[in-house]
């Protein structure tokens, strides 16, 4: 029974009772070595679940995977530019759980749990990063535990603006040092739980946030709304390297584990390319369980 408790606790605090949490989660490898910080951060086909404004023209196709407790969180994306000022991307998220059995103090059967989660997404970005872009996510989604099933669906939409920065540099080619602004807004919708006669809205987040970047360098950080904080850093090793680390109240906030644990919140990552394929890694400190670990491939 302690190992369903546990379980249930995590999955709660993961993805959420309501049916969406597991958006609030970092959507690749990338955010979540990064501190959680994506409002005001470009990622490509990384922001299609963070802040789409940052799409960015992102030609990519992107997998990314972790396992905790049990659960299985897989994603896989592809964005490609439409035209010199935007960027489409689409793919999914799936959160799953193999067969498990469940058991009470004294060892009985109290049958087999399974967890299910699928979110198919589509998302659209305008302007590319030359002083303001804007985006927008569409999705649909679909849960199954024991005893029911939920659906929904929700938007996300965000921008970002440049507030210093010459003319002529973009972040994807910069000379100067640019400061951004990112305004985001997550989960607008709600989920529908047929034969219960409640529906029940998303858990809606709003972030706002400042990047700085230098030539290899970007710091960040930015501001959940009512009151968790992200910070991180980025720093360019040469053309092969790129390491990253941060922290986030978010998991004090949540009133998750021992929140007296220094490491809770803290993560570290990197990024490391070879050719065509480049590999994302990051970890996630909390003081509820084992590292969370997530890897990525971009091709």
């Amino acid at each position: 029974m302690r190992r369903s408790l546990l379980f249930l606790t995590f999955g709660l605090f993961l993805f959420g009772d309501g049916g969406m949490d597991n958006l609030n989660m970092p959507s690749s490898a990338r955010i979540m070595g990064f501190g959680g910080v994506y409002a005001p951060i470009f990622g490509g086909i990384n922001s299609a679940l963070g802040n789409p404004a940052g799409l960015a023209g992102d030609n990519a196709i992107m997998s990314s995977y972790m396992n905790a407790m049990g659960i299985n969180y897989l994603s896989v994306g592809k964005s490609q530019p439409r035209n010199q000022s935007s960027t489409l991307a689409y793919g999914f998220i799936s959160t799953f759980t193999s067969p498990m059995v469940q058991t009470n103090e004294t060892g009985e059967s109290l049958g087999v749990f399974r967890y299910t989660d699928l979110l198919p997404y589509i998302s659209y970005e305008n302007g590319l990063p030359e002083k303001f872009t804007w985006g927008i996510t569409g999705k649909v989604f679909y849960r199954n535990v024991p005893g029911y099933y939920s659906a929904g669906f929700g938007i996300d939409a965000g921008v970002l603006y440049k507030i210093m920065g010459s003319e002529e540099d973009n972040f994807l080619h910069n000379k100067d040092n640019m400061l951004w602004l990112g305004i985001c807004i997550k989960n607008l919708g709600y989920v529908v739980k047929p034969f219960v006669a409640v529906k029940e809205i998303f858990p809606a987040e709003m972030k706002i946030g400042l990047s700085y970047v230098m030539k290899n360098i970007i710091i960040a950080f930015d501001y959940t709304l009512p009151k968790s904080i992200s910070i991180g850093y980025e720093v360019g090793m040469g053309k092969y390297l790129t390491i990253r680390g941060g922290i986030t109240t978010k998991f004090n906030e949540m009133k998750i584990g021992d929140q007296s644990d220094i490491l809770n919140g803290l993560s570290f990552g990197f990024t490391t390319r070879a050719k065509n394929i480049t590999v994302d890694y990051a970890t996630v400190f909390t003081a509820l369980t084992n590292p969370l670990q997530m890897i990525e491939i971009h091709f």
